[in-house]
């Protein structure tokens, strides 16, 4: 782990243009700020989180962040190990800032919501406070919008504007209603009070319509959610038979149970099949099922069949299924020494399903959500197929082009090449926008040392290349 920032700003870091003077490190992160880590990271069980990870502010404590990262949890970062994502954020977080600097002496209404003001609140319970300020007279006369929201850094507290607030109220918002109703609601002003004495006024029968058909959509969406996992139960149960029902008796005992109405016996039929399908084919995608059809969800039900979310199914195998290591993948024992080495034994479900088939060739499109191992699902296969031929005639030239979104995600990936490649007679660069150009030419410029791979960041790229200034880089094999 290190404990150490390696991207201080006083070493020359691109900075944002219009905002050379701000310190990348003083921005605030308020709640659910998309953020980078500075820094490598061992999370719980020994997995490293690596450098340039993109994550989610959870909450701050302890002078740092809980930060949420997508397949590993939440991981505590320092201030000065997390710099904002997006360039808009500085901005944003200045704006924001000042804001709430200015306006909070303004608020006059204020309450705690939520498990806190209805008594049901525990030691894991957070503090959520609301409510309501008033625009100073001045603000009301400028050209420029004034803010009409004040949020607190850590997004625990939330406060509107007055007028915003009645408007809410008069639309019958929950949260802006249980901010007027609740008991503790506490007037600050006379501005305050008067909302609090004239709350009466939003209860009406527009209120009740509203309130109403708000809570039988919520029972509706609960009900159907509830009774598709009853029918999934079943559906499991049933395949457990002997003899296993087949697709079309699993369907008429789907129609039979379902409260569902259709036009004929048929559209019933052809519903609960709709449904079964739709069952197999999440399962697939979720890595639980061999395969995407109604035989691999009957051996998943007989082989005990755990869900995604059941303590027991987070690996997404079955009880009797052990888990795949990388040394089934068939990778080469380079690659495989250098998977080891960083403390993967286990591939996640993109990394079996892509593997095997990119290292024979075919073409992969692949979808995983962030922190589940995508970039090693390619790069491994990219690596062990361009270091089993090597180029003919001893030429060199580029044969692999990686085009990134983003700078940062071209940098994570050339160091997944760097790592898992470190053992191979190959050469990588990384090119992209926000810096100097010319000194990246070289690096993709012909010659004895011509990288094998290349990263890039496509706009700038895109762009370079139709203005001829990458003219001399060799083409793509």
């Amino acid at each position: 782990m290190s404990d150490s920032p390696t991207d201080s700003p006083a070493t020359g870091a691109a900075r944002i243009r219009g905002l050379e003077q701000v310190d990348r490190l003083s921005v605030p992160l308020p709640h659910g700020t998309e953020v980078t880590t500075r820094v490598e990271r061992l999370a719980s069980g020994g997995r490293r989180i690596p450098q340039g990870v993109v994550g989610r502010v959870v909450r701050a404590h302890d002078g740092g962040f809980d930060v949420q990262i997508v397949g590993v949890g939440e991981v505590w970062f320092a201030r000065d190990e997390l710099v904002p994502r997006r360039p808009g954020q500085v901005q944003f977080a200045q704006r924001r800032e000042a804001a709430w600097s200015a306006l909070t002496p303004c608020v006059v209404l204020e309450t705690r919501v939520g498990s806190h003001a209805w008594g049901l609140a525990d030691e894991r319970s957070d503090v959520d406070v609301r409510g309501v300020f008033a625009l100073p007279l001045p603000w009301t006369f400028g050209l420029t919008e004034a803010p009409r929201d004040l949020v607190s850094a850590d997004g625990s507290t939330t406060y509107w504007e007055v007028q915003k607030a009645v408007e809410q109220a008069l639309r019958a918002d929950p949260n802006t209603l249980e901010t007027l109703f609740v008991p503790g609601a506490k007037a600050l002003d006379p501005v305050g009070a008067w909302l609090l004495e004239d709350r009466d006024a939003f209860v009406s029968k527009a209120l009740f319509g509203s309130f109403g058909r708000y809570a039988m959509s919520q029972l509706d969406k609960l009900t159907r959610s509830q009774r598709l996992a009853e029918h999934r139960d079943l559906l499991l149960e049933w395949l457990c038979e002997e003899p296993a029902p087949d697709l079309d008796e699993v369907a008429r005992r789907l129609s039979a149970v379902s409260p569902r109405e259709a036009p004929t016996a048929q559209d019933a039929l052809l519903a609960a099949k709709t449904y079964v399908k739709q069952l197999y084919r999440s399962l697939w995608d979720q890595g639980l099922l061999a395969a995407n059809d109604f035989k691999a969800l009957t051996a998943y039900a007989r082989g005990g069949g755990p869900r995604a979310s059941s303590p027991e199914g987070g690996s997404g195998l079955t009880s009797t299924q052990e888990p795949m290591t990388f040394d089934e993948l068939q990778l080469h024992d380079t690659l495989l020494r250098a998977v080891k080495a960083e403390g993967y034994t286990t591939p996640t479900p993109i990394q079996q399903k892509a593997i095997p088939h990119a290292l024979t060739g075919r073409d992969v499109l692949g979808v995983a959500q962030t922190g589940t191992g995508k970039t090693a699902a390619f790069a491994l296969p990219i690596l062990q197929r361009l270091s089993a031929k090597a180029p003919a005639g001893g030429a060199r030239p580029v044969r692999c082009l990686v085009l990134t979104p983003t700078r940062e995600l071209a940098g994570q990936v050339g160091d997944s090449f760097q790592t898992y490649g470190k053992g191979l007679p190959l050469r990588h660069a990384v090119i992209f926008g926000g810096v100097g150009q010319n000194p990246q030419v070289p690096r993709a410029s012909c010659g004895r040392r011509t990288p094998t791979t290349c990263c890039g960041w496509w706009p700038r790229r895109r762009a370079g290349c139709a203005r001829g200034r990458l003219s001399s880089r060799p083409p793509v094999r």
